[in-house]
């Protein structure tokens, strides 16, 4: 209920002071700012907005423990085809192939909203378009509830009934 600047530089200062006209200050300062005779006409910055802009996925599938063990697994297998013939000279094999555990960890998770390969390459640590499109074969394999994605460069999978 006080102005930021003042709290973040009092770290730093013995007696910091605000900045005035108010909206130059920080976020609360521009809240009360008067510096007009009908108070602040000074837009408030988007950047400094509060709206919430978090997006909920348009799809969702219900997800059974087994085929989260599935996908972790098809991921795996994806992954050791990846390092099949790598040499590591100076680094990991995940920065050799671009495809990490963390990566697996993060798609077994996200699995019940991977869709498409937009939402794969914006919501997960994937460079690579191949990459993303065999995480959506396998999505495909696995859940069988989205349409057939591009052919992959790699053999079919087997998923197991």
């Amino acid at each position: 209920t006080d102005c930021i600047r003042k709290g973040l530089y009092g770290l730093f200062e013995d007696t910091p002071v605000s900045v005035t006209p108010g909206h130059k200050c920080c976020t609360h300062c521009h809240r009360t700012c008067t510096c007009g005779t009908e108070g602040c006409n000074e837009q408030f910055p988007p950047s400094e907005s509060f709206q919430n802009t978090v997006r909920v996925p348009a799809r969702f599938r219900e997800v059974k423990d087994e085929d989260r063990t599935m996908v972790r697994d098809l991921l795996q297998e994806y992954k050791a085809t990846l390092l099949q013939n790598t040499t590591y000279l100076y680094t990991s094999s995940a920065a050799c192939a671009g495809f990490s555990d963390e990566l697996i960890e993060e798609v077994v998770t996200k699995c019940d909203h991977l869709f498409d390969i937009q939402y794969i390459k914006t919501h997960l640590p994937v460079y690579s378009t191949q990459h993303a499109q065999e995480i959506l074969r396998i999505m495909y394999e696995v859940f069988e509830d989205i349409d057939e994605p591009e052919p992959s460069v790699l053999e079919p999978i087997n998923v197991p009934d």
